[in-house]
């Protein structure tokens, strides 16, 4: 089989080849916007369950930043809210 070169030793390609190679880069542009989509819904989900599932560790030897017992046992106060018994608001 030969193949065709033009002037600046090129292969020539015919029309049909063409299209072949559109479709081609077609497809690879195509997956990549998809990967890259693919890879912002996983960091977002990341975060998402990052945010809500935050815990901080102490890996200190002497545990310098760990909360005693006493402190852990307490709990939370309640949000208090004020009443204006004279105007009634």
């Amino acid at each position: 089989m030969e193949v065709k070169k033009s002037l600046n030793n090129e292969e020539v390609k015919t029309p049909g080849q063409v299209q072949d190679i559109r479709k081609k880069k077609t497809i690879i542009g195509a997956n990549v916007i998809i990967m890259i989509l693919i890879s912002i819904a996983i960091f977002v989900f990341a975060s998402y369950i990052n945010d809500r599932n935050y815990y901080r560790f102490d890996f200190t030897a002497s545990g310098k930043y760990t909360l005693s017992s006493k402190t852990k046992n307490t709990k939370k106060p309640r949000s208090t809210g004020f009443y204006n018994l004279t105007t009634g608001t």
